[in-house]
C-alpha cells in the first residue's frame, strides 16, 4: 500500500521531495508510531512486510539485526539512507516533520511524555509478553491495577494543566501525542475499562480522539493493511491473554 502526499500539506518542508518505506513484521508493534508519524507527516510511504518465516536467514544481513528498518529515498537525486532502531526512527520522522515542538521548552515536553508512553510499553512487554504462562495473569493484575493507573494519573494532571487540549505541548501535535494514542491501542484492548474511560481520564480520552481522527492517520487505520495487523495482534496476543483489538477503535 502506498499513501500519497496530501496536497493539503501544512508543513514547512516540502516532503514530495522524499519517500520512505517501513520494513517490519505483519504487526502493530514498533511499526505502528513510525507509521503513524508518515500519515501525520503526509509523506509518500509503504509499509513493506517481513515474513516471519524468511526472518532467521536474513536477519544478519539488517543493522543490528532487527527491524524496523526506515529507508528514506531523495526522489531528485536517488539516494537512500537506511536507519534503524524504532526510537531513532520515531524522533527522525518526529524532527522532519515538524513533531519536535518549535522551541527547547515545548522538545523536552514532547520528550518528556514521549519517554513515558516508551517506558510503559517496555513495562507492558517485560511483565505481560515476556514472562511464564503461569505468572501472567496475575502480572495482568498488576499492570491494570497499578502500573496503568499511575501513568494514567500523572498524564491526566499534565494535560488538564495543559488546558486540555487534546495535546501535551499547547495546542500542537508532537510526538508525544502521537506515540501515547498508538501504545493506548494496546491498553485499551485489554481489561482495561476500569482505568481507561471518558470519566476517569477525559484528557487521555481527547488525546487519543484528536490522534485518531487526524483524517490521513484515520485513513491508515481504516485500510486492509491495518485491519490485517490487527487480526494478527488478536491472534497472536489475543492467545496470550484477555484481548479485544475491536476495543482499540473507539473512535474510528
Amino acid at each position: 500500500m502506498t499513501l500519497p502526499a496530501s496536497t493539503a500539506s501544512t508543513l514547512s518542508y516540502d516532503n514530495k521531495d522524499c519517500k520512505y518505506s517501513v520494513f517490519y513484521f505483519k504487526f502493530h508493534a514498533l511499526g505502528a508510531c513510525p507509521r503513524a508519524l508518515l500519515c501525520f507527516g503526509e509523506a509518500q510511504w509503504d509499509n513493506k512486510v517481513q515474513d516471519l518465516s524468511e526472518w532467521p536467514q536474513i536477519r544478519d544481513s539488517a543493522p543490528f539485526g532487527t527491524l524496523p528498518i526506515l529507508l528514506e529515498t531523495d526522489l531528485t537525486t536517488g539516494k537512500t539512507i537506511e536507519i534503524p532502531e524504532s526510537g531513532a526512527i520515531e524522533r527522525y520522522l518526529a524532527r522532519m516533520f515538524g513533531l519536535l515542538g518549535d522551541t527547547a521548552r515545548e522538545e523536552v515536553l514532547s520528550d518528556v511524555f514521549y519517554a513515558q508512553a516508551v517506558i510503559l510499553d517496555t513495562k507492558y512487554i517485560e511483565m505481560l509478553r515476556c514472562t511464564f504462562e503461569e505468572i501472567r495473569m496475575k502480572a495482568l493484575e498488576q499492570f491494570l491495577g497499578t502500573t496503568l493507573p499511575n501513568w494514567v494519573k500523572a498524564c491526566e494532571r499534565h494535560l488538564k494543566e495543559n488546558g486540555n487540549t487534546g495535546h501535551f505541548v499547547d495546542n500542537k501535535f508532537t510526538l508525544a501525542d502521537i506515540k501515547t494514542a498508538v501504545v493506548l491501542d494496546t491498553y485499551l484492548a485489554l481489561d482495561s475499562e476500569k482505568v481507561l474511560n471518558p470519566t476517569n481520564c477525559p484528557c487521555l480520552w481527547k488525546l487519543k480522539k484528536t490522534v485518531d481522527t487526524h483524517p490521513t492517520y484515520a485513513a491508515w487505520r481504516k485500510s486492509e493493511q491495518f485491519k490485517d495487523m490487527d487480526e494478527v495482534v488478536q491472534a497472536g496476543v489475543g492467545a496470550l491473554m484477555p484481548l479485544d483489538i475491536k476495543k482499540s477503535h473507539i473512535f474510528s
